[in-house]
Parts: C-alpha cells; structure tokens; sequence
C-alpha cells in the first residue's frame, strides 16, 4: 500500500469493506 502525507488514513474508504453484524458493509458508509 502506498501512503502519501496527504493521504488521510481514516477517511472514508469505500473500496475497503469490514464484516459488521454479519455482512459485508464498506467502511465508508458509516452504519453506526
């Protein structure tokens, strides 16, 4: 992974996706 000084590393990153309550949601949605 490349990370440049500009990047924000927790923005919202849609491609990135995580398991919560049992499926896949992008964590760039914010779900909660």
């Amino acid at each position: 992974m490349s990370q440049t000084e500009t990047e924000n590393p927790f923005a919202p990153r849609p491609d990135l996706k995580v398991w919560l309550n049992g499926e896949l949601v992008p964590v760039g949605c914010p779900t909660f």
